[in-house]
């Protein structure tokens, strides 16, 4: 449907109950989400990178599907996450998905503008 297009809209959380899905009492403290979401934001796009282009040989007269010297494992070991990697499948044709962010609060603001590709801005009315 969208040829492996896609877009993520990066938040860090907004209820209690979402954060019970994942096993914990409720959501952690504001900037402590921030902190989790910029390593998580790390590993992610490591995972998206752990396959170089041309990777994938597709060589049915050969039987070559992957080229593995192409693909790397992460290997990250983080304060919050850990993963071996490599991503478990290959890269989307247009390498990561567009990124979105909406944080409001100033540590929010600065998140958004060192990962997102756009911002969902909250502009005050005037008053005048």
């Amino acid at each position: 449907m969208s040829n492996g297009r896609i877009g993520w809209n990066l938040v860090t959380g907004s209820s209690d109950f979402a954060a019970m899905n994942f096993g914990m009492p409720g959501l952690p403290e504001h900037d402590l989400r921030y902190d989790m979401a910029e390593e998580y934001f790390d590993v992610v796009d490591k995972l998206w990178r752990s396959w170089e282009p041309g990777a994938i040989v597709a060589d049915r007269k050969s039987g070559v599907l992957v080229d593995p010297s192409k693909v790397h494992a992460v290997n990250h070991e983080g304060r919050f996450y850990n993963t071996r990697g490599p991503l478990n499948c290959g890269p989307a044709p247009q390498g990561r998905p567009v990124i979105a962010q909406a944080g409001g609060s100033p540590r929010g603001r600065s998140f958004a503008g060192h990962y997102a590709d756009t911002i969902v801005a909250h502009p005050k009315a005037s008053t005048a």
